[in-house]
């Protein structure tokens, strides 16, 4: 019976597996997660046809990372010296300085390049000003706004800062206003156009009617089983917890609506779910803001027609 060629394990790789290899050149232990075990002082020789294959591999693989970069990033990835625009939107440097974590370009309808740090793609969404190429004032295709949030989200779910640093650290302020932005993101994802200020600038008042607002439409208004509750918040009786006979400041109802609406939008792990968690969120806001009742007149009558 022959030895498995792995190395021992991770905490001992200088040292070569000594159980049988029964699954190949491996044994029960190894044979699915392989770390082959070679001496420091031992040279692969390989053949022309082994050196011709490995050169194959790295060269597909170096095209992969390409394509990948293009189809996350966008078609100018290495064509800086291309984009019609020479300095950046929001910061004003450059387009040659940004860096590579934070690229992002697209091509509009005439074939021109456009370069930006998507950063400042995330202070649009924040501004509520995504939907259009701010050089040009042209309306941006849907699949570009949904490559650009799938873009921001893939940041963000890796603990990258969307928002331009001002100094060595962020404030509090700063911090926060990133978590709203997170939030609005993910509404946006769903097809919802809504501003970082619809949020932002909502009052003690305005705060205390928002959840009182979606805590009627959960409970009452939309007519919603238990199950469909569960559906989209599990244990969704502890969604609405606040103590009536309390007062509470408006720090603190910014916190509990964020933490609802965030509830709302990401409990379930059905997309159409989130959706309809997020459109009773933005019936929340249709009953507070002019301006979101003006952007979405059929929420706007649904509401006049429930309350």
């Amino acid at each position: 019976m022959r030895t498995c060629i792995n190395i021992k394990s991770k905490k001992i790789p200088d040292i070569q597996c000594k159980s049988n290899a029964i699954f190949g050149d491996y044994c029960s232990k190894h044979w699915k997660h392989p770390s082959r075990f070679t001496l420091k002082h031992d040279i692969v020789d390989y053949t022309r046809a082994e050196k011709n294959a490995i050169n194959k591999i790295k060269m597909a693989w170096k095209h992969h990372s390409s394509y990948i970069s293009l189809f996350n990033q966008g078609p100018c990835i290495n064509l800086r010296d291309k984009s019609t625009n020479e300095t950046e939107i929001f910061s004003l440097e450059s387009v040659s300085s940004i860096i590579k974590l934070y690229y992002f370009s697209i091509v509009d309808s005439k074939g021109n390049l456009w370069i930006f740090d998507i950063r400042s793609l995330a202070q649009m969404i924040s501004l509520g000003t995504l939907s259009v190429n701010p050089y040009t004032r042209s309306v941006l295709l849907p699949s570009t706004i949904k490559k650009i949030l799938r873009r921001i989200q893939w940041l963000r779910s890796r603990g990258y800062v969307t928002l331009y640093p001002t100094g060595t650290d962020f404030t509090s302020e700063q911090i926060w206003m990133q978590k709203i932005l997170d939030v609005c993101i993910r509404i946006e994802s769903f097809g919802f156009h809504v501003s970082y200020e619809w949020f932002n600038g909502m009052s003690l008042e305005n705060h205390v009617e928002y959840y009182k607002t979606l805590y009627n439409l959960w409970n009452y208004k939309l007519g919603l089983s238990l199950e469909q509750q569960n559906a989209i918040v599990p244990s969704s009786v502890k969604l609405f917890t606040v103590n009536n006979k309390k007062t509470y400041s408006k720090n603190w109802w910014e916190k509990t609506n964020l933490q609802l609406i965030n509830t709302l939008i990401t409990s379930s792990s059905d997309k159409e779910l989130q959706r309809l968690g997020a459109t009773y969120c933005m019936m929340g806001f249709v009953n507070i803001h002019k301006d979101a009742a003006e952007a979405f007149p059929w929420l706007h009558d649904y509401i006049m027609n429930a309350f």
